[in-house]
């Protein structure tokens, strides 16, 4: 039996911020060291001592966004550190890994040049623990002034004629851990008031929670969302929030955990974005406030900042996050940014390295099909869809127990030319056929698919670095509709080409 699936052409929901689709790379594990920096004198291939390959692989995904230093790294982070001539450079405590050293070869121009390689934005958290307001700014004059000041003229002399003017900075990291609620509504106002008097153009974020967790460490009698959004709701441009999903191992996880895994994407991530959302509006009102989800992805049972942080990425990892992005594009009026946790060997990879080894993760190959929402108008689509029934009643929140097996999603480019639909297959068994339907202004003369489709459990190795890759595969058209076919657990890129 064909299964159907409707795209609606003249119900847009909202533009998709290209930033939805950023990457976060921190100073943890082998993230920066050895993945993203090896270093000007390595044999391995670089550019001013920056991965090649790195390089390469966010330039195929159209990295819009990096984020930097942190994550946890950040609060302990003093950018002056990372300055300056490479042999002069202090090597510090790292005080996220204290059987480690952090030695400050890779700092503010070396990220800021990564970037600019990549074509990417990039998004700077500053520290709110160790370090002061004044701080802050001197990095933002450092960054996007361009006059006579000290810190332009330190810049210069640094090898750095012109400001980079970075556009998004992040007040603070998961600041619930290490302030009360007034401190850091205090230090949101007093950072981001001095950091905007040097570049009034910056958009920053802050550091909020979900509103259904609450920490003890230092509000154990404080509703912490409530007071911190109550006291900064005139400042506020983004708003963080950090949703880590995961269940059983990266790679020997049963049956039940990947079903477990895929269904906290309706039953937990949403619930918490609309909730979270909700939290921000009815104190802000008029939906001003857009999340920016910087931290999100996959963390299995085992990795830990003792060992790296790393873990096996697998197809699974993979399906997760293009359902994971299906969900996002529902609301893109209101995701402002989202980046993965982390880009480069830490967590949810897109790219694994080992010396001069590499290899590309399943997630990558998503990122990569689907680099073409970007930018996109969400379009309104209805499809059919099996679904199963969940076993672990620990994970559900709502009087749902049944998950669909297959999502969609679909995008209209910016200048209109191209149609792009994404659909996943979560069933471990069965295959299905979809006929789509464009409905609306949209008239397709024809169309090009791709398929990426594996077992769960598969995952690309440095001795099988193409084991999980997507396919080309051909679109039948019957009249005016379409037929793709999703195999079992696969993601499905199609583009449809306007007729002329």
């Amino acid at each position: 039996m064909t299964e159907k699936v409707v795209i609606y052409t003249d119900r847009v929901i909202g533009t998709i911020a290209p930033e939805t689709y950023g990457h976060f790379i921190e100073h943890l594990g082998r993230c920066i060291y050895d993945g993203v920096w090896v270093g000007r004198d390595s044999n391995i291939p670089n550019v001013e001592g920056i991965r090649q390959e790195a390089i390469e692989v966010f330039k195929a995904v159209r990295a819009p966004l990096i984020r930097w230093p942190g994550g946890y790294f950040a609060d302990c982070y003093d950018w002056h550190d990372g300055i300056g001539n490479s042999d002069d450079r202090p090597v510090r405590f790292h005080e996220c890994e204290p059987n480690r050293e952090e030695p400050n070869q890779f700092g503010t121009h070396e990220f800021l040049r990564f970037c600019e390689l990549v074509g990417a934005e990039p998004y700077i958290c500053v520290n709110t623990a160790t370090l002061t307001a004044q701080d802050a700014m001197d990095w933002v004059e450092y960054c996007n002034h361009d006059g006579m000041t000290y810190n332009v003229n330190l810049r210069r002399k640094n090898g750095r004629d012109k400001p980079w003017n970075v556009k998004y900075w992040a007040i603070g990291n998961e600041s619930y851990w290490l302030h009360k609620p007034q401190d850091y509504v205090q230090r949101f106002l007093l950072w981001r008031k001095y950091m905007r008097r040097v570049d009034p153009a910056i958009i920053c974020t802050a550091s909020l929670l979900e509103p259904t967790w609450q920490p003890k460490p230092f509000s154990p009698l404080s509703d912490w969302l409530h007071e911190v959004i109550c006291g900064i709701r005139e400042n506020m441009e983004l708003a963080s929030l950090h949703l880590y999903t995961g269940c059983g191992s990266g790679d020997k996880f049963l049956e039940t955990q990947y079903w477990n895994v895929l269904t906290q994407i309706e039953q937990r991530n949403r619930l918490r974005i609309e909730s979270f959302l909700g939290a921000i509006d009815s104190i802000v009102g008029k939906y001003s406030v857009k999340l920016a989800l910087d931290e999100w992805g996959l963390w299995h049972e085992g990795p830990t900042m003792i060992n790296n942080g790393e873990q096996p990425c697998t197809q699974r990892d993979a399906l997760f996050a293009a359902r994971y992005f299906h969900l996002l594009q529902r609301y893109p009026d209101r995701i402002g940014l989202a980046t993965i946790a982390q880009s480069v060997n830490v967590l949810h990879a897109l790219l694994k390295t080992e010396g001069s080894r590499t290899y590309r993760t399943p997630t990558f190959h998503v990122f990569e099909m689907f680099k073409h929402h970007q930018g996109g108008r969400a379009l309104g689509l209805l499809h059919s869809s099996k679904s199963v029934e969940i076993e672990d009643e620990s994970i559900i929140l709502t009087g749902q127990r049944r998950i669909d097996v297959v999502t969609a999603s679909a995008s209209l480019s910016e200048d209109g030319e191209e149609l792009m639909l994404t659909m996943t297959n979560a069933n471990l068994d069965d295959g299905y056929e979809y006929s789509v339907q464009i409905d609306g202004p949209f008239h397709a003369a024809e169309a090009s698919c791709r398929v990426l489709a594996a077992n769960p459990w598969a995952q690309n190795t440095f001795d099988d670095p193409e084991r999980v890759r997507p396919k080309e595969e051909s679109v039948k058209r019957t009249g005016d509709r379409f037929v793709v076919d999703l195999p079992p657990s696969s993601v499905v890129a199609v583009t449809f080409r306007r007729a002329v």
